[in-house]
């Protein structure tokens, strides 16, 4: 999570910086927590927030406990997970999902972009099964969120 926040963090300064102008911070779904730190860590940059779809209260304030997010990392690194993976990085695959969880089927071009030249690679697992398990969830952000500055839409 460390690593998420300070690089979201270097950039958002160094954009602040260059332009010398607040700017609205829009996170979505379970990135909510970086967007809070980097929120809470440079409220001189930051004039609002927008957390779009984000996690509940209770998920917010209660940290999922270390067993639990190794279990999902080991369940999101097994063999099985890698076949998934495996099918969606391909067109097929890819099509199949979104069609299924976003109810609508992508066009060409769109599937063509997110599944050729190695967009989601070998590599990136890691960091995704990272995320998918909890890393953001760690911790208790019930005082970040209680003590946040900026007005924020949710």
């Amino acid at each position: 999570q460390q690593r998420i926040v300070a690089k979201a963090e270097y950039d958002f300064v160094y954009y602040g910086q260059q332009h010398e102008q607040k700017c609205v911070v829009v996170s979505q779904g379970g990135l909510a927590p970086v967007a809070l730190e980097l929120a809470a860590r440079n409220p001189d940059l930051v004039s609002h927030l927008v957390l779009i779809s984000p996690p509940t209260w209770a998920e917010m304030i209660n940290p999922l406990p270390s067993a639990d997010r190794a279990k999902k990392y080991r369940a999101y690194t097994s063999p099985m997970s890698y076949m998934t993976y495996d099918a969606l990085e391909r067109p097929f695959g890819f099509r199949t999902y979104m069609q299924r969880y976003f109810k609508r089927r992508p066009d060409d071009q769109f599937v063509s972009f997110a599944t050729e030249g190695g967009r989601v690679t070998k590599l990136a697992r890691a960091a995704i099964a990272s995320y998918n398990s909890g890393a953001l969830f760690d911790r208790s952000y019930e005082h970040d969120l209680r003590m946040i500055e900026q007005p924020t839409l949710i």
